[in-house]
């Protein structure tokens, strides 16, 4: 008997989804700044977009009393002063609405050794933020509140961020003339890294006043 050859089945198609396809584009997504100005692993879209500038708040000193007496305990021996910087240190002064701490330690190795005292206050340690310092974050539902910057014992004294301050509390036509020109910048829509270098020029004259009347040199600045 001759010997039968089998057919082939066809094999059957996959049956067709009523969903799009995952290689259709897709509109891209609306770009946020609700992180820029911020360290790299700060600019995340869960960061709600905070008042550029803010007319001087009396609460602003009172709020840095209430983190620096945080900070002392979790801090401890590690650290020495403990101090506001910052435009909202600076009364009648426009700013950011964000407390800048300052403190001394001799030696930021310890300093690292508390990270876990810090982040049950909040604060966060920022690995990308500028050298020669630790920097923290304290971000409360969303929105930058506070940064915490450690300085070497040996750098105190002359950090600028300390010697404008308090050229700044002492002079009040200085005052006028930054926060003039961070209302212009603010009129103008800008915002984030686009807004800090709008501002550097004026940020560089008033420190080099601030340093000429301490017997200091200028050196180049950047504020954050």
């Amino acid at each position: 008997m001759p010997t039968r050859t089998p057919s082939s089945t066809p094999t059957p198609s996959p049956p067709r989804s009523s969903k799009p396809s995952s290689t259709a584009s897709a509109p891209p997504a609306p770009r946020s700044n609700a992180g820029d100005g911020l360290p790299p692993n700060l600019r995340r879209t869960t960061l709600r977009p905070m008042t550029l500038l803010a007319e001087y708040d009396e609460a602003w000193a009172d709020q840095f009393a209430t983190a620096a007496a945080q900070l002392r305990t979790a801090l401890g021996s590690t650290v020495g002063q403990i101090e506001h910087i910052g435009s909202t240190a600076v009364p009648g002064l426009a700013a950011k609405p964000v407390i800048d701490v300052a403190a001394c330690a001799k030696d930021l190795a310890r300093v690292g050794e508390r990270d876990a005292e810090l982040r049950g206050l909040g604060f966060s340690y920022e690995p990308a933020g500028p050298p020669g310092r630790r920097t923290y974050t304290r971000v409360v539902d969303g929105v930058l509140t506070h940064n915490l910057h450690v300085f070497p014992a040996e750098a105190w004294a002359r950090l600028n961020q300390r010697i404008l301050r308090d050229y700044l509390r002492e002079t009040p036509d200085a005052v006028r003339e930054y926060g003039a020109a961070k209302r212009q910048l603010a009129a103008d829509g800008l915002s984030g890294f686009d807004y800090t270098a709008a501002k550097t020029a004026v940020v560089q004259r008033l420190t080099d006043a601030a340093r000429a009347r301490l017997g200091l040199p200028s050196v180049p600045v950047w504020e954050s």
